[in-house]
């Protein structure tokens, strides 16, 4: 483990060693040739990048000028192309003349190598390259005469292998129109490479320079270097990508041999061809590499000449400090010394005052030796002024750390050694108060100011104390901490001086803040302590309730009436019991005392401690409390408290006997317990935005008992908020209203349905049938109405009697709703009259097949009762929106067509058409 010293050492530590002359001498070399030298580079160096700038900039404009004249060239071709091709020569077929004409155009403009004409099969009708009369290859299949006349547009120009010569050339296809119809394929060959290798040249750049020519399908045109190998091919991957990325710009790249270049490119907006040049990366470095290498050798030599000289100048100086080294030796023996020859002005004064300074030691040596005698006797005496005084010293030597202790200061910790402060924690001092000391002396050391503390500490038989510690640092001549020193005492006593009178104001404020009153009685029924409600009950001030007699506080009545319950405390057993009390106010208030023995350490009762407190309002809450457990047990709604998760924490008597499920299986269950699934998601998150919103929900909710019956009961859901910020709780009071809502039900079922065959009746059709209309103004829907009356009816009536005709009547009520769907309504008027509302039918076809089952239906025999009854139907049909806009019209038209089914014979449908229903008024 360090010592304390050593872990203070680096705030203190002088002695670290020193550099020597010659290390100076060459840092003050470096410091005066480096920076120059790394300026000058620097200097260099940016000289270097403002001239790459520059060439970035020219090259990039010579780019965009190469990219203009590239497209005027093209921009030749595209002009000299459309001029042949609008020619009144082709027009005619007169291809000698255009031949003629097609040379002296070439010889004048020198756009291109020759003009090809191709018909539809791909034979060659001109070649300028071949002289009239003479045989034309023959046919052959070039992608870009194919393409132009699929699509009857000019095809660009780009690079292609020649399909005579197999080698790259620019090719430019524009359509020959003969009115509306491409007729003939016009060929501009060879526009550009030879042009544009020659234009390259012309430009004059640095033999290592790469320039290339891009067309729009990014194919290599024409190129400075190595044309015949890389016309043709694709452009590099790098340089493409730069191209899809921006259409101009700078980067780095590598060119299609491998040759790593710094690309300006520029792509033409109106052509699509580019133009690349791409400077070696080479080349761009070799002058800066040049020039480094020779700083870099001149640094060199001038740095060496420049250290070898700092040598010499070094060693002349050693030598001269050297000398001094052996009258060091004799000064520090006391011993007089001779001057040394030494060659720097500096060192001979320093010899010269060693030399002077052995003279003066050996006169001071002797009068430290009289002072030495007479510290010795002080000595003694601070010791005798410690111990009158109970004060103990010490000194620390920061260098050697030790700690010289008085005889005082070991016998105030029990100690016969006080050890260095490093070993002093868990001995002499708590981890805690050590660490506190600690940090205290590095401040000290820090500052230059003492300190003051009080710590708890440890004697050497391991008992607490507190102690109050001082010090305060202790210089050398030149004002440098070298140690500290202080002084300890023990305080013991005060520290429980005022720890007793500490607790003492911490019970007097706690029992002050006790509503009911506290008060302390000796045996000798004395007051030695009481609260301030104590106080205020009897109207005295705290003096002049100490030393009062229990007897004179209470009077003798009262203490009359608690004397056997105060003797009984005094003999040890704690007394508690209710009382009424006359308050000094006149009221009476109903208190809750109790009288608890206190024993010393030998278990004698030496006094009491009352405890008085007012119960009034407890007793009247209980009674509240009673009376509405009274009520919730009795009631006869179902009464069920949940917290916000809806979790159930209590129910009543009244919920067992709705729901069937006692209050054990209850109880900490999720509500879902009596979910029923008759409601959607959101119709209980719309229940809890209601609770949220308004503390209070009430509406019938659909419920399963533990039977799994399903009931109606209606809700009211309150919300309690919790006391003193607690969590809210949730009350729901319901009652089952099933029997009422089934009577409800079937009534309305009643008023809206036929008697007989619970059919809808002539109200829930026109219901449906306006419900259905309506939902066709927002999604347009078609309908059709069938309105039915039976054929024979009457007749069945007389001869079988009407009981049998009601029975015909339930059966057709059966057999027309097996001939629709479900979304599909049917519906009896009255008598033997029916209506069928067929919902967005597919179409009037459907509407037919449907009519036709129905009548097929209805005309089978019945067998009813032992009897057998046959009758048929006469339908009218009207549909929507083509025959009403409303229920009623439609109806009434379909009951028109109807009638003029019935007339034109039995078992009969018919449509209904506005001279229907002229027929019908006349």
């Amino acid at each position: 483990m360090k010592t304390f010293a050593e872990m203070l050492r680096p705030l203190y530590d002088r002695t670290k060693p020193l550099p020597s002359v010659r290390v100076y001498l060459i840092c003050l070399v470096l410091a005066c040739l480096v920076p120059a030298l790394l300026g000058g580079a620097a200097l260099l160096f940016h000289d270097y990048q403002v001239g790459r700038i520059q060439l970035q900039t020219d090259t990039l404009q010579t780019v965009r000028a190469l990219v203009q004249t590239v497209d005027a060239k093209l921009a030749q071709a595209e002009l000299l192309a459309q001029t042949l091709a609008t020619s009144d020569t082709l027009a005619r077929q007169d291809f000698p003349a255009f031949h003629r004409w097609a040379q002296t155009l070439l010889q004048e403009s020198s756009i291109a190598h020759s003009i090809l004409i191709y018909d539809a099969r791909g034979q060659q009708r001109v070649n300028t390259n071949i002289p009239l009369g003479q045989p034309l290859p023959k046919r052959s299949h070039v992608a870009q005469v194919e393409h132009m006349f699929a699509t009857g547009k000019t095809v660009p120009p780009e690079v292609l292998l020649s399909p005579l010569t197999g080698l790259p050339v620019v090719w430019l296809v524009v359509p020959v129109f003969s009115g509306t119809e491409v007729v003939f394929s016009l060929v501009i060959d060879d526009i550009a490479p030879q042009q544009l290798n020659s234009m390259l040249q012309q430009q004059k750049f640095l033999p290592e320079w790469v320039v290339a020519v891009v067309d729009s399908t990014d194919t290599i045109a024409a190129r400075s270097i190595s044309p015949e190998k890389f016309v043709g091919q694709k452009a590099s991957v790098i340089l493409l990508k730069n191209l899809q990325n921006a259409p101009e710009g700078i980067a780095n790249s590598t060119t299609l041999d491998g040759t790593r270049v710094l690309s300006a490119y520029s792509r033409s907006p109106q052509s699509g061809w580019s133009v690349a040049i791409g400077i070696p990366s080479k080349s761009l470095e070799a002058e800066l590499i040049h020039t480094l290498v020779l700083i870099g050798v001149g640094t060199l030599l001038l740095l060496g000449l420049a250290l070898s000289l700092a040598w010499v100048v070094a060693n002349r100086i050693n030598t001269s400090v050297h000398a001094l080294h052996t009258s060091a030796i004799a000064l520090g023996s006391g011993e007089l010394i001779d001057v040394p020859q030494v060659h720097v002005r500096e060192v001979a004064v320093v010899a010269q005052a060693m030399a002077s300074t052995a003279h003066l030691l050996k006169a001071r040596t002797h009068a430290l030796t009289v002072s030495n005698h007479s510290l010795k006797a002080h000595e003694t005496e601070l010791a005798d002024a410690q111990r009158i005084a109970e004060i103990g010293s010490w000194t620390w030597n920061i260098q050697t750390d030790i700690v010289s202790a008085s005889v005082e200061l070991c016998r105030i910790f029990g100690r016969s050694k006080i050890p260095p402060f490093a070993q002093q924690d868990g001995v002499m001092f708590s981890h805690a108060a050590w660490l506190a000391l600690h940090q205290a002396i590095q401040e000290v050391i820090q500052t230059g100011v003492g300190y003051n503390l009080e710590l708890p500490a440890l004697r050497g038989d391991g008992s607490h104390f507190w102690v109050n510690s001082r010090s305060e640092p202790v210089l050398d001549a030149g004002g440098s901490i070298i140690g500290l020193r202080g002084m300890v005492q023990d305080i013991t006593e005060r520290k429980q001086a005022e720890s007793i009178a500490t607790s003492e104001r911490f019970i007097r404020a706690i029992t002050d803040a006790i509503p009911g009153m506290v008060g302390y009685w000796d045996k000798d029924l004395r007051c030695r302590f009481a609260n301030q409600p104590y106080l205020a009950r009897w109207g005295k001030s705290a003096a002049a309730m100490m030393g009062t007699t229990l007897p004179e506080v209470m009077g003798e009545s009262l203490f009359a009436i608690n004397e056997p319950l105060i003797r009984a405390a005094l003999a040890g057993e704690k007394q508690c019991f209710e009382r009424f009390l006359t308050k000094p106010d006149g009221s009476v208030g109903h208190v809750l005392a109790n009288y608890i023995p206190d024993l010393d350490t030998e278990g004698r009762v030496i006094g009491f401690i009352t405890m008085i407190t007012d119960i009034r309002a407890l007793r009247l809450a209980e009674s509240e409390l009673k009376l509405a457990e009274t009520v919730y047990q009795n009631t006869s709604e179902a009464i069920m408290v949940i917290d916000a998760n809806g979790i159930i924490l209590s129910v009543n008597p009244a919920f067992t006997d709705t729901t069937g499920y006692p209050a054990q299986e209850t109880i900490g269950q999720s509500t879902h317990l009596l979910r029923s699934n008759h409601h959607e998601d959101e119709f209980y998150a719309e229940l809890w935005r209601s609770m949220l919103d308004l503390g209070r929900w009430q509406g019938e909710i659909w419920s399963r008992k533990k039977t799994g019956e399903i009931y109606l009961a209606w809700h009211t859901l309150t919300k309690v908020a919790g006391s003193s910020g607690g969590s809210s709780r949730y009350v729901s009071v319901f009652y089952d209203i099933t029997d009422g809502w089934r009577k409800n039900e079937h009534t309305r079922h009643l008023a809206f349905h036929d008697a007989l065959t619970d059919l809808p009746n002539r109200s829930l059709l026109m219901e449906r049938l306006e419900r259905h209309i309506s939902m066709s103004e927002r999604d347009p829907r078609n309908l059709a109405i069938l309105f039915l009356d039976l054929d024979h009816f009457k007749h069945v009536n007389d001869t079988l009697g009407h009981a049998v005709g009601d029975e015909l009547l339930k059966v057709v009520a059966q057999k027309l709703q097996a001939q629709v769907r479900q979304s599909d309504t049917v519906a009896r008027l009255g008598g033997d009259e029916f209506v069928i509302v067929l919902d967005n039918p597919a179409s009037r076809e459907e509407v037919v097949q449907i009519a036709k089952r129905i009548i097929a239906v209805i005309h089978e025999p019945f067998e009813l009762r032992g009897r057998t009854a046959q009758v048929g139907t006469s339908i009218g049909i009207a549909l929507y929106p083509e025959d009403g806009a409303t229920a009623a019209e439609l109806i009434k038209h379909a009951d028109v067509a109807m009638y003029e089914s019935k007339g034109t014979g039995r078992n009969k449908y018919r449509f209904f058409t506005p001279e229907t229903t002229r027929t019908a008024i006349k």
